[in-house]
């Protein structure tokens, strides 16, 4: 079994691994730090659009995330949505 995450929040990096420590599994760095992740993933989504005949300028992408709520305020998380 391979365990992949995203990113390395609260979850990952503490409560997991805390919760696995008696088995004999190993936790992999988190996906979104690999450094050909962004390039990967423009190339996915150009070569989608190619398939189904459709243009970068009349296309739309929504990109959706979530987060644990226990150890960041609503606030932070609002603030960060914004950026």
């Amino acid at each position: 079994m391979f365990l992949m995450f995203m990113a390395g929040g609260f979850f990952v990096s503490k409560l997991l691994p805390s919760r696995l420590s008696d088995t004999d599994l190993h936790l992999f760095p988190p996906l979104g730090f690999h450094p050909k992740l962004p390039v990967m993933g423009v190339d996915g989504i150009k070569s989608a659009l190619a398939d189904r005949k459709w243009t970068q300028g009349e296309s739309h992408l929504l990109l959706a995330a979530h987060s644990w709520l226990q150890r960041r305020s609503k606030t932070e998380v609002r603030a960060t949505a914004l950026l």
